[in-house]
C-alpha cells in the first residue's frame, strides 16, 4: 500500500483557482463596505460639529450675533460661511477675524479630518419651492464635482449648517445631510 505524499500538481491548481475566485468576489464587497464606512464617519463628524456650533450658537448671544454679523458680510454666495478649516488643520479660519467666533471654534470645536476623499457630484434636484425660496437645501446641494477636503459652517435661515467644502477657498461645498451620495442624505 502506497502512502499519500501530498497534493498533486493539478489539485493545487485548482484550490488556487477556487481561492482567486473567492478574492475576486469579497474584494469589492469589502472596498463598497470601507467606502460606506468612511462616508458614515463623515456623517457623523459634520453632525457632531453641528451639535457644537448650534449649541453655542442659540445659547450664547454674543457668539449669535458675531455669527450673523459675518454671515452677513461674507460675500462668498449664498451659503453666508462663517468659518472653515481643511481636513487635518488644528484651527479653524474665521471669515471676519472676529475674536468671540474663533475663540470659540479654535477653543471647543475639533476640526475633524474628512475621510472620503473621491470626488462626488453633490448636485440636489431642488424642488421648485425649495429653488425660489432658496432654501439651505437647494442652496448647500447645488454645486458641481468636487472632493471632499475640509469642513465650512454657515448660517443659512437662522440655523448653524455644516457642510464638506473643495478647500480653502471655498468655491464649493454641500452638506452632507443632503448630498445624495451620503446615507442620511433622504432623511432631511
Amino acid at each position: 500500500m502506497e502512502k499519500n505524499k501530498g497534493f498533486s500538481l493539478v489539485e493545487l491548481i485548482i484550490i488556487i483557482a477556487i481561492l482567486v475566485i473567492i478574492i475576486g468576489i469579497a474584494v469589492p464587497f469589502f472596498y463598497k463596505y470601507f467606502e460606506n464606512s468612511k462616508k458614515s464617519a463623515d456623517v457623523a463628524s459634520a453632525k457632531a460639529i453641528q451639535e457644537e456650533v448650534s449649541m453655542e450658537y442659540y445659547s450664547n448671544p454674543d457668539f449669535y450675533n458675531a455669527a450673523n454679523a459675518v454671515a452677513a458680510l461674507n460675500t462668498t454666495g449664498t451659503t453666508n460661511i462663517i468659518a472653515y478649516c481643511d481636513s487635518g488643520s488644528e484651527t479653524w479660519t474665521v471669515y471676519g477675524n472676529d475674536s468671540v467666533l474663533s475663540d470659540f471654534m479654535n477653543s471647543s470645536c475639533e476640526a475633524r479630518p474628512i475621510r472620503y476623499r473621491k470626488p462626488i457630484d453633490p448636485r440636489y434636484e431642488a424642488t421648485p419651492e425649495e429653488e425660489r425660496d432658496n432654501t439651505y437645501k437647494y442652496a448647500l446641494g447645488s454645486w458641481n464635482n468636487f472632493t471632499p477636503k475640509g469642513w465650512a459652517i454657515a448660517v443659512v435661515d437662522d440655523k448653524p449648517v455644516v457642510f464638506v467644502t473643495d478647500g480653502g477657498t471655498i468655491t464649493q461645498g454641500v452638506s452632507p445631510l443632503v448630498c445624495p451620495e451620503y446615507p442620511a442624505a433622504s432623511s432631511n
